[in-house]
């Protein structure tokens, strides 16, 4: 009786033995699925906190794009905003009584010889005919055009952050023989006359040379055929575009101080 449980006990103490080693000491064998589980279960672990980071990082990112998107609408919109009011304020400047440049019956100015409109780019524009400001076939300010212009600068002077270009135009008609020995072409003609004029205003009137430019553009902009002496002296004129200097732009123009 004694032998035989001594003989239990070594078998008893073999068992556990072995189940040590399979559990525990050599835990890739086949036989311990536990261990397997424990592993692949650990790996699983890990593979889903890299996708969960990664998630996150992609709706981080979509945050971050959707407040850019936030805040350019709002830049565009106060961009906007600050537009309309310039405009305002140049119909508004354009219109008063005092400037004596408003369209009303009692102005020495016609219809034909001034207009204010507005082009496609939202540009302002203030035209007025060759014969206000010069005589025919002169490059150089009349008298009643240097007094005009001096009521347009009046007007251009209380608006700021405002572009301008002055613009001349003639009809196909070309130069004259006469004139031809100082202006070639309608080219040259147009082009001399915005530039007394910008030189008028800035030289005699204040307005600031950095936002104010002159160009000639000849026949080649056209408001009517010419195929009438009518339409032929609609085409000559000289145009003011008033453009307001958005804040982005302004931002990207070159410190002159």
């Amino acid at each position: 009786m004694q032998s035989r449980n001594i003989v239990i006990g070594i078998l008893s103490i073999l068992l556990v033995v072995v189940l040590i080693y399979t559990f525990v000491i050599n835990p890739e064998t086949d036989g311990t699925p536990i261990q397997a589980q424990i592993s692949q279960q650990t790996q699983e672990i890990e593979q889903l906190k890299q996708t969960n980071d990664q998630l996150q990082q992609q709706v981080d990112q979509q945050q971050v794009d959707q407040q850019r998107a936030v805040r350019s609408s709002e830049n565009r919109i106060a961009s906007l905003q600050e537009e309309l009011e310039q405009k305002l304020q140049i119909q508004k400047s354009l219109t008063k009584k005092d400037t004596g440049l408003a369209e009303t019956p009692s102005s020495s100015l016609k219809k034909q010889e001034m207009e204010v409109t507005e082009r496609s780019d939202k540009s302002v524009v203030i035209r007025f005919s060759d014969t206000v400001l010069f005589d025919v076939g002169k490059v150089h300010l009349k008298p009643s055009g240097k007094k005009l212009l001096r009521k347009v600068g009046a007007v251009l002077s209380q608006i700021k952050e405002l572009d301008i270009q002055v613009e001349g135009h003639t009809d196909n008609i070309p130069i004259a023989r006469v004139l031809q020995r100082k202006y070639a072409t309608n080219w040259e003609l147009s082009a001399a006359r915005s530039t007394n004029v910008v030189r008028y205003l800035v030289e005699n009137l204040g307005v600031d040379g950095a936002h104010i430019s002159a160009a000639g553009y000849g026949q080649y902009r056209p408001v009517a055929d010419n195929n009438t002496f009518e339409n032929q002296r609609l085409n000559r004129r000289v145009e003011f575009v008033l453009r307001p200097i958005l804040p982005e732009v302004r931002e990207a123009l070159p410190d002159l101080n």
